[in-house]
C-alpha cells in the first residue's frame, strides 16, 4: 500500500520543465499560425490588388482603342475633301488633322507639340493624344436643294443646338454647326455646304476628343478625356503614365513602316496606327515586398505599389486600304 501511494505522489501535477516545454511548444504553434495568417493575407493582398490593376488597365485601353481606331471618320470613305465651314485655326475643329500626339519627353512640363488651350494639370512626362471623327450614329436626311439649305433629318434623333456635325456622302463631306432648329425640325446652319445632298448622305456628331493622365480629387493619376469644349471627365483611375508611338507609313501602302513618338512626327496624314502603352498602379502603397522606384510626374517615386503595363497596337480603319 506505501509503493502505491508514493507512485500516486510521484505522478502528482506538472514539473516546471515539462510547462517550459509545452509552453516552447505552443509559441512555434503559434508563430506557424501567424506565418500562414500573413501569407495568406499578403497573397490575398497582392490578389486583390492585381485584379483591380488588370481591370482597370482592360477598361483604359478599351476606352482608348474605341475612339482611335476612328479616327478620321466622316463617312463612307476617306478619300474625299472636307469643307469645314468651322475653320480648321481652332484646335477643337481642326477636322482635317484627324490625329496629333502631344510628348513631354523630359518630364518638364514642355510638351511637343504644344498643348491646345483648355488643358491644364496635365501629369508631367506621359503623352496626350487627341483624336477627331464622327461617332458613327447615321442620321438620314431629305433631299437639299440647294447648297445653302437648311439640313432636316428624316430619322429619330436626338441633336441639340449647338452641336458640331458632318454632313457626308461618297463624294464629299461639310462640317457646320446647329445655329439653330426651327419649328418644322429643320437644322439651320446659315453655311454654304459646297453642294445640294441627296437623301443617302449621312448626318452624324462630329467631335475633338482628347486623352491625357491628370490627377483626381483623391490625389490619384487616372486616364481623363475631353470631348470638345466641355469638361474633362476622369474614366479610369490608377493609370500614371500613357506613351504612345506611332505608325507612319512611308510608302503609301496603308502599312505602317515605322513606328515614332510624337514629336519626331512630321506629317499626321501618314500615320495609319498607333502603339499605345499604359502603365497602371494599384491604389494601396503596401503591395509588393519590396519598394520600386519610377517616373512620374517629372520625379522619381519609391513606393510599394503594385505596377502593371498594357500595350495595345491600334490600326486606323479609315486608314486601311
Amino acid at each position: 500500500m506505501n509503493g502505491i501511494t508514493c507512485l500516486n505522489r510521484r505522478q502528482r501535477g506538472i514539473g516546471l520543465v515539462e510547462i517550459m516545454v509545452a509552453l516552447v511548444i505552443g509559441l512555434i504553434l503559434l508563430a506557424g499560425l501567424f506565418q500562414i495568417f500573413q501569407s495568406n493575407r499578403t497573397s490575398h493582398r497582392i490578389s486583390e490588388a492585381l485584379a483591380r490593376v488588370q481591370e482597370n488597365g482592360r477598361f483604359a485601353m478599351m476606352f482608348l482603342s474605341r475612339d482611335l481606331r476612328m479616327a478620321g471618320h466622316i463617312g463612307c470613305t476617306r478619300d474625299f475633301g472636307l469643307r469645314n465651314t468651322l475653320g480648321s485655326s481652332n484646335y477643337l475643329y481642326d477636322f482635317e488633322t484627324y490625329l496629333v500626339g502631344h510628348r513631354d519627353e523630359n518630364g518638364t512640363g514642355n510638351w511637343q507639340p504644344a498643348l491646345p488651350s483648355g488643358l491644364s494639370n496635365v501629369v508631367k512626362g506621359t503623352d496626350v493624344v487627341t483624336v477627331r471623327a464622327a461617332d458613327g450614329n447615321t442620321i438620314l436626311i431629305d433631299p437639299m436643294n440647294s447648297a445653302t439649305d437648311n439640313v432636316v433629318p428624316r430619322t429619330v434623333h436626338d441633336l441639340a443646338v449647338g452641336d458640331t456635325v458632318v454632313l457626308s456622302d461618297c463624294e464629299m463631306a461639310a462640317a457646320f454647326r446647329i445655329n439653330q432648329i426651327d419649328g418644322a425640325g429643320a437644322l439651320v446652319h446659315g453655311q454654304n455646304l459646297g453642294k445640294a445632298y441627296r437623301g443617302d448622305a449621312e448626318l452624324m456628331r462630329i467631335a475633338t476628343t482628347t486623352y491625357f493622365i491628370r490627377e483626381n480629387v483623391a490625389g490619384e493619376p487616372a486616364l481623363w478625356r475631353r470631348i470638345g469644349n466641355n469638361p474633362a471627365e476622369e474614366l479610369v483611375e490608377g493609370v500614371d503614365d500613357l506613351f504612345v508611338l506611332y505608325g507612319i507609313d512611308t510608302n503609301a501602302d496603308g502599312a505602317a513602316d515605322e513606328y515614332k513618338p510624337a514629336d519626331e512626327v512630321v506629317s499626321w496624314d501618314d500615320v495609319v496606327s498607333l502603339q499605345v502603352t499604359l502603365r497602371v498602379r494599384s491604389r494601396e502603397d503596401n503591395v509588393t515586398a519590396e519598394p520600386d522606384t519610377v517616373s512620374y510626374d517629372g520625379a522619381q517615386v519609391t513606393d510599394r505599389r503594385l505596377r502593371q503595363t498594357f500595350t495595345s497596337t491600334i490600326s486606323i480603319r479609315n486608314r486601311l486600304k
